[in-house]
């Protein structure tokens, strides 16, 4: 099975060619630091390599920049082939996880993202929101294991008190037991933003900004 190409070289690096197949990675960083973009053109990237290719995308924060889209797959023929969802609630997007195992065949998934709605649950009770997420990624890691797909979570941050400054995963435990990768983004200076391989962990990084609704390269 190959690897899921981002379409961006620099990136494609840092993750030895590409998303790994039939696996769950995590790409978390604060607001701004392009997890949507790099999303959007991957699937836009795997839309436009293969007339065949389909692609899911679970809308969770509705967020999805529909306008981008089409600028990044030239019109509406490919958009045909990716398939949209969008909940209201952790239990919407419930229902919707538990349909990929029967769904998918080796075609990409975005959570965008995963732990919004998760957010949203916990102020009734974090027990019970925390067992509904975790059923989530059970069947997440079904799907993409199942079929060969690789599934792309992307999740918001909070801050910590150490380091100062610093940010970690919403609902970390659950995402870093269930991610063999994970991909941090982080800000630099002005535009500039990082992405470091933060699992499997190695010394891989590069930098780039968002211009035209793409990623550009930055040279160290």
């Amino acid at each position: 099975m190959r690897r899921l190409s981002t379409g961006f070289s620099p990136l494609d690096g840092v993750l030895e060619g590409g998303f790994p197949p039939a696996a769950l990675t995590l790409l978390y960083g604060e607001a701004g630091t392009g997890k949507t973009i790099i999303a959007v053109s991957t699937i836009a990237h795997h839309l436009l390599t293969d007339p065949r290719a389909k692609a899911y995308y679970i809308n969770a924060d509705g967020r999805l920049p529909i306008d981008l889209l089409i600028d990044l797959t030239g019109g509406e023929g490919a958009l045909e082939r990716l398939y949209i969802w969008s909940p209201q609630s952790l239990g919407e997007q419930t229902l919707i996880v538990e349909r990929l195992p029967d769904l998918v065949r080796g075609e990409p998934v975005v959570v965008d993202s995963i732990t919004g709605l998760y957010r949203l649950k916990t102020a009734e009770g974090a027990f019970k929101a925390n067992k509904e997420l975790n059923h989530q990624l059970a069947f997440l890691a079904e799907a993409a294991q199942g079929g060969g797909s690789p599934i792309l979570l992307l999740g918001q941050v909070h801050s910590v008190p150490e380091p100062p400054g610093g940010v970690e995963p919403v609902a970390d435990r659950l995402l870093r037991y269930w991610c063999p990768t994970i991909l941090r983004l982080e800000r630099v200076r002005g535009s500039v933003r990082r992405a470091v391989r933060e699992k499997p962990r190695s010394q891989r990084s590069c930098l780039y900004q968002i211009r035209h609704g793409g990623l550009m390269e930055v040279h160290r």
